[in-house]
């Protein structure tokens, strides 16, 4: 017997026996074996793929919690939790995020919200921390008028005058990536201007997202070979490739080349100028490969959540029992006293419409963009919860798309959208607002809010300020894939032009 044949037919036997002997140790004597879940979730890792292969992890969610109750064991050493009030004792300020923030698809230098230790993150943090501040943001605020212009003007010309339908979700992203491309290296991709997603970048994109949901699923088996240099070469995302990340990659490294070879470099205001010109604590710069991984997260991380907050805010406003006219009405009655700027209006006249911020807020709680768990590892000291002790090392999350439909917190009408909840009670106001997991929680609270919040009060109150949308299809309004972030297609509308309140 030759010795390649003993080890080929010595490989699959060891690995069976391994993957056995785990699957025991897992199920019998692994220190959550007394948490309840599925039993699927107790034996492997490897489950987690199934969850993944679904598209629906957050419905999931909640049919786990109900039947296995607020706290769920979802895979061997992962804990789910469902109540909002265990968030800042799960997301505390010293909490390491786990290793499915191994920086794998997004390039070899992990950005702030892939930094796992808490410490290091907030060194990263610090230094780009002043690029996102609103006070920042709002000079770019011009910037996102155009793109919003463009948008609407486009719209009304190709759909309201024409009376054909649109795909809101597609249009919805081109508008999303343009803009953040915009406020990035000044100057969009020009999804919008011609319609159509330009060379299938994001269609590729998209593509690359199972990938990198596998690698986040079973960091401890893809890190190691990714992390390899010839496996790195034959199976990650290079600029100019033609994968939808190779290009992007592309068209940053473009951009930047020409703006480093600008003898007037920084002059634009936009966020390449402001990381470009980002210090470490000793003064130094940041290195360019830095920089790369900075632009290249803003310009894929910030625009399906973007898309998906449009997508969530227009139908379930358009869908729920007379939630669009009191919107239209509250529009109206600001634009009869003349409180909105024309012809758009400011970001800080539309947080002052009340029922309009209710809308966006009950969006980002029914629909959070990011409905996974989100995970951290607990402490040295361990964590005693609901009579299970949970030792060092474990990893532990919750959903926001779970969290935010606890009743005891939201309400008892928690499953279905009403913005209304957020103006009845300032003091429950202030309880829901303290447990929303959408941007994250704590000291880690997603960098690139305030962007999303500038770009989308923005085109939503432009959109229901000029056009009169309807679903085309009530019963089938979109196809919706859970990604990881929540990527929608087929959302077919119709709309027309109303006329602006006098």
């Amino acid at each position: 017997m030759s010795f390649s044949f003993m080890l080929g037919a010595g490989l699959p036997a060891l690995f069976l026996y391994y993957a056995l002997w785990r699957g025991i140790y897992n199920f019998f004597f692994h220190p959550l074996r007394g948490v309840p879940g599925p039993v699927w979730g107790a034996l492997s890792d490897f489950f987690k793929l199934w969850i993944l292969h679904t598209k629906k992890a957050h419905l999931l969610g909640l049919k786990y919690h109900e039947r296995y109750g607020p706290v769920v064991r979802a895979a061997p050493n992962l804990i789910a939790v469902n109540d909002p009030r265990l968030l800042p004792i799960i997301y505390h300020r010293h909490a390491d995020k786990t290793d499915v923030y191994t920086p794998a698809v997004l390039g070899d230098v992990a950005p702030p919200f892939q930094t796992q230790g808490w410490a290091e993150h907030a060194r990263k943090r610090k230094r780009v921390a002043s690029s996102f501040a609103l006070s920042n943001l709002v000079k770019l605020e011009g910037q996102v008028d155009e793109r919003v212009i463009e948008w609407c003007t486009i719209l009304g010309t190709r759909f309201a005058d024409t009376g054909k339908r649109m795909d809101f979700a597609a249009w919805s992203q081109w508008f999303a990536y343009d803009t953040i491309s915009q406020l990035s290296f000044g100057e969009p991709i020009g999804f919008v201007r011609e319609g159509r997603d330009k060379g299938d970048l994001i269609k590729n994109f998209h593509d690359m997202a199972p990938f990198a949901a596998v690698v986040g699923a079973l960091p401890w088996l893809c890190a190691p070979i990714l992390q390899n240099p010839l496996t790195k070469w034959l199976f990650m995302p290079r600029p100019g490739d033609s994968s939808g990340t190779g290009k992007i990659m592309a068209f940053r490294d473009a951009l930047l080349h020409d703006r480093l070879n600008d003898p007037q470099a920084h002059h634009k205001g936009d966020f390449l100028d402001n990381i470009l010109a980002a210090k470490n604590e000793d003064g130094t710069l940041i290195t360019v490969e830095e920089v790369k991984t900075e632009c290249f997260v803003l310009m894929v991380a910030a625009s399906d959540t973007t898309a998906a907050v449009f997508c969530g805010f227009v139908r379930y406003v358009l869908q729920s029992e007379g939630v669009y006219n009191n919107l239209i009405s509250e529009i109206d009655g600001f634009e009869r006293k003349g409180l909105l700027s024309s012809p758009i209006a400011t970001f800080d006249e539309i947080k002052k419409l009340p029922y309009f911020s209710a809308c966006y807020r009950e969006t980002l709680r029914y629909q959070p963009s990011t409905p996974m768990i989100i995970p951290r590892y607990v402490g040295k000291d361990g964590l005693n919860l609901y009579g299970n002790y949970l030792p060092p090392g474990t990893e532990i999350g919750a959903n926001p798309y779970v969290v935010h439909r606890n009743k005891e917190v939201f309400g008892e009408d928690a499953d279905i959208f009403r913005p209304e909840r957020w103006l009845e009670d300032p003091e429950k106001e202030k309880e829901m607002d303290k447990y929303i997991l959408t941007w994250g929680y704590g000291t880690r609270i997603c960098l690139g809010k305030n962007i999303a919040l500038l770009e989308t009060y923005k085109l939503l109150l432009q959109f229901f300020r000029l056009f009169r949308p309807s679903i085309d299809d009530n019963d089938r309004v979109w196809r919706q894939e859970n990604l990881a972030l929540l990527v929608h297609w087929d959302f077919w509308i119709h709309i027309a032009r109303r006329s602006l309140a006098r």
